[in-house]
């Protein structure tokens, strides 16, 4: 075998050698950390607002113990007028969503004669001697001696559920219920 070289004049040959490139122009380095973490500031930011705005509803039975509760302290604080707003502000809520009665914007004479007939009459009387008493306290500045959340919250809610109501007859001030 006889090794054959073949020598062809090549156009790329002579193009081959290009002159030098100018030297580039060097830039400070981009600090990456403070954009690092403003990105992940932004993220958690977005994650909380997304928790935030997917949080379960309360149900008004939920609203009514939970500010009764705030109540409760204001009046273990001796906070008593605090405690008497908190606790009517409760109650009038949980009426105000759970009834067709607008018990927000009603006065106390006014809702419990709305509230007459649809519950029993001592509580009913418990109701009217509560509120009469808190109003002493408001508005007169009486001085109760063992003001705290009323024992007849439970009756309460018990005459006023009613879990076999049908949805298509639900009244305007109802708030949907949370699922259990």
């Amino acid at each position: 075998m006889i090794p054959l070289l073949l020598q062809l004049p090549s156009a790329l040959a002579q193009e081959d050698i290009r002159p030098l490139k100018p030297a580039m122009e060097v830039h400070d380095p981009v600090a990456i950390g403070p954009w690092l973490v403003a990105a992940l500031a932004l993220m958690a930011l977005a994650y909380g607002a997304w928790r935030w705005w997917r949080r379960p509803e309360l149900s008004p039975e939920e609203r009514l113990r939970r500010g009764l509760a705030s109540a409760a302290r204001a009046f273990d604080e001796g906070r008593t007028g605090d405690g008497v707003d908190e606790a009517l502000d409760a109650i009038r809520g949980f009426l105000h969503d759970t009834t067709d009665i607008p018990a927000r914007y009603l006065t106390d004479d006014e809702l419990l004669g709305r509230l007459q007939g649809r519950l029993p009459d001592a509580l009913h009387q418990q109701i009217e001697a509560t509120l009469t008493a808190w109003d002493r306290l408001r508005f007169a500045g009486a001085d109760l001696d063992e003001a705290a959340v009323p024992a007849w919250i439970d009756p309460l809610v018990e005459a006023l559920a009613a879990p076999d109501e049908d949805p298509a007859d639900a009244h305007t001030n109802a708030q949907p219920r949370a699922a259990s």
